[in-house]
């Protein structure tokens, strides 16, 4: 699915808001590490599992992945952690065995990336994300 630039902006930029102030972590670099491990995750489900897009969730769906921690949140944080190990082990691109975020941050996430096709050929999403995260931590 095609995002529009000011979209996926938006999109960053509230992930990028949402984990600093939500998370465990308060590095800006390491904070884009972890994103950057859930839009892995994204682009494995898209390559290798053939759903694409990765995360795709109904409106009564998304208001389950709000930032509050519930039984629906850990379920997911707990899939998308077997997930990462997945890509992981086949990609071997992280040193690190497990995603870090918590999983309040976690479902809040991926619940941004509803729809988001991460894996288009016809753009650089993980790049483009990864401006955006660095632009942002440095004002």
């Amino acid at each position: 699915m095609a995002v529009d630039s000011r979209d996926l902006q938006k999109k960053i930029e509230e992930i990028f808001d949402f984990a600093y102030t939500n998370s465990n972590i308060r590095v800006p670099a390491k904070t884009c590490k972890e994103v950057g491990k859930l839009l892995h995750v994204g682009m494995f489900i898209e390559e290798c599992e053939r759903k694409v897009p990765a995360f795709q969730f109904s409106p009564e769906e998304l208001k389950k992945l709000d930032g509050n921690l519930h039984h629906d949140a850990e379920m997911l944080s707990d899939e998308i952690r077997k997930k990462f190990k997945k890509m992981n082990k086949a990609w071997k691109i992280y040193e690190e065995s497990d995603i870090e975020f918590n999983d309040k941050c976690i479902p809040y996430i991926i619940g941004k990336l509803n729809n988001l096709y991460i894996s288009d050929p016809d753009r650089d999403v993980f790049g483009d994300a990864l401006e955006i995260f660095r632009s942002r931590w440095a004002k």
